[in-house]
C-alpha cells in the first residue's frame, strides 16, 4: 500500500489559513464583550499565535500516526500498473550466451490488492 504523508508546507498553509478564521472570529468576539477593536485585536493575535503553533504541532503529530490511512484508489491502480509495466521490461545478462538472452524476461510478484 502507498502511504501518503501531508508535507509541511500544507500543514503550515493550513494552520495559516486555520488561524485567520480564528483571529477573524477572535477579535469580533472580544470587540463584542470590550467594545474595543483594539483589544479585540490583542487578544484575537495572541490567540492566533499560540494556535497556530499549537495545530502545527498537533498535525505533525499526527501526520506520524498511520491510524485510519489509507491509499486513494488511484495510487493503487498507479502501484500496480507500474509493477505490471516492470515485469515486461527484458532483461539481459551481460554473462549468458546469445541464445540464452533472447527470452529473458524479469518477473516480480503482483501488487497487492492486483
Amino acid at each position: 500500500m502507498t502511504e501518503i504523508a501531508e508535507s509541511r508546507a500544507r500543514t503550515f498553509a493550513k494552520s495559516l489559513s486555520w488561524q485567520a478564521t480564528g483571529f477573524v472570529a477572535m477579535t469580533a468576539l472580544t470587540w463584542a464583550v470590550t467594545g474595543s477593536w483594539t483589544e479585540g485585536s490583542v487578544v484575537a493575535g495572541l490567540g492566533a499565535a499560540l494556535g497556530f503553533v499549537s495545530y502545527f504541532l498537533h498535525e505533525r503529530a499526527w501526520a506520524r500516526v498511520g491510524w485510519g490511512r489509507q491509499a486513494l484508489r488511484s495510487e493503487r491502480a498507479k502501484v500496480a500498473a507500474s509493477a505490471s509495466f516492470a515485469a515486461s521490461i527484458p532483461v539481459s545478462n551481460p554473462f549468458a550466451s546469445r541464445s540464452e538472452t533472447t527470452a529473458s524476461v524479469a518477473t516480480f510478484p503482483a501488487a497487492p490488492g492486483a
